[in-house]
């Protein structure tokens, strides 16, 4: 009805000779002098007008539609610094500082993105200062630990001796070729076993020639200590080769708990086995029976002689390797063996009247 009697009223001006202009909802009848001594302007005409003259606008300013709505992002985000300076006197601009380095967002770029982009750019500009503040922090800690209590700052400070091997090491070999009769779970536990035993054999003195043997070129146990930088370990090979490849059949040993021969010496002309098979006891046996088949001479270690067990004397590999590395070095079986077997089981060493507590883990079959 508005709109009918809108029309009406148009057309009854119309025939009066009367000129109609809306301009903001206001009207305003001229008349047919007027209307021809001013032109008329309708609002739709204004809005064309200024269609057109937007790119002249533009080229007078020497901008364009991107700079002009970063122009007016800039002076949002100086509006919201304002605020947040009267809300909180205490707020710092996060750029202070870097306003010269802060990047400009370009064309097409969510907010989102640019925000996570202008993120990672002042993380790095940030990085050498907060490097600065931490380890001020850590001197202060350490000048704290000083004043408070000596010893423990020495040890702390005091960085482990790194030995080399020389003619004098023993060459010690953990066999990997056993990947078929473990999980995944034991796979992960056989590579800690591996990086733990390369640590215990940096600290001993003398270090020995540590050999990882066939470790196939995919393998997931290859890719992880590659990931792990073995390569670059010292006096450690990670081969993919077998260890009957790399030495001679009159220098193998290999070390199981079912063997008869007992072995209390251990020579560097010699190459001792160490079967790296994480089990839990579901293959007894399994390494001895492979180096009898294949003609290698086996051993075992005299722990029956040193130490009262009543567990099954299958070790781990790290035990293994402290075991080895340190009769090596002291020939001091009783106290090797007091500090190597694990803490958690009934065990007694021979002539030692105190009982420790260990429990030796069914992980490797070696003794």
């Amino acid at each position: 009805q508005h709109m009918e009697s809108k029309q009406e009223a148009d057309q009854e001006a119309a025939e009066a000779g009367v000129v109609v202009v809306d301009e903001t909802h206001k009207k305003k009848l001229r008349t047919d002098t007027d209307a021809a001594a001013e032109p008329v302007v309708t609002g739709d005409a204004l809005a064309s007008v200024a269609r057109k003259n937007e790119p002249a606008e533009e080229d007078a300013t020497d901008g364009s539609i991107g700079s002009l709505a970063q122009t007016a992002e800039a002076e949002g985000e100086e509006a919201m610094a304002q605020k947040q300076k009267e809300r909180n006197p205490n707020w710092r601009d996060p750029w202070a500082g870097f306003e010269d380095q802060k990047p400009a967002r370009e064309e097409g770029e969510t907010k989102s993105a640019y925000r996570r982009r202008a993120k990672a750019v002042l993380a790095r500009l940030r990085r050498p200062a907060q490097r600065r503040k931490e380890k001020q922090k850590r001197r202060e800690r350490l000048n704290q630990l000083y004043d408070e209590n000596p010893a423990e700052f020495e040890r702390r400070n005091t960085k482990p001796v790194h030995y080399s091997a020389n003619e004098n090491s023993l060459r010690l070999v953990l066999d990997c070729s056993h990947d078929e009769l473990m999980a995944d779970r034991e796979l992960r536990s056989l590579c800690s076993q591996v990086a733990r035993s390369y640590s215990v054999n940096r600290v001993s003195n003398p270090p020995s020639h540590l050999y990882v043997t066939s470790v196939k070129e995919s393998s997931w146990l290859r890719e992880r200590l590659i990931s792990m930088n073995a390569l670059r370990w010292q006096d450690f090979h990670l081969r993919t080769e077998s260890f009957e490849e790399l030495f001679k059949k009159e220098e193998i040993v290999y070390l199981t708990s079912e063997s008869d021969e007992v072995i209390h010496e251990f020579s560097p002309e010699k190459v001792y086995i160490i079967g790296g098979i994480v089990d839990h006891n579901r293959h007894k046996g399994y390494t001895h029976k492979l180096a009898v088949e294949k003609g290698f001479q086996t051993a075992r270690l005299p722990l029956a002689e040193y130490v009262d067990m009543k567990a099954r004397k299958v070790l781990t590999i790290v035990a293994m390797m402290e075991i080895l590395l340190g009769v090596h070095a002291t020939q001091d079986w009783p106290a090797v063996l007091q500090t190597a077997l694990p803490k958690r089981a009934n065990f007694k060493v021979m002539g030692d009247d105190d009982s420790s507590e260990a429990e030796l883990k069914s992980s490797c079959s070696c003794s």
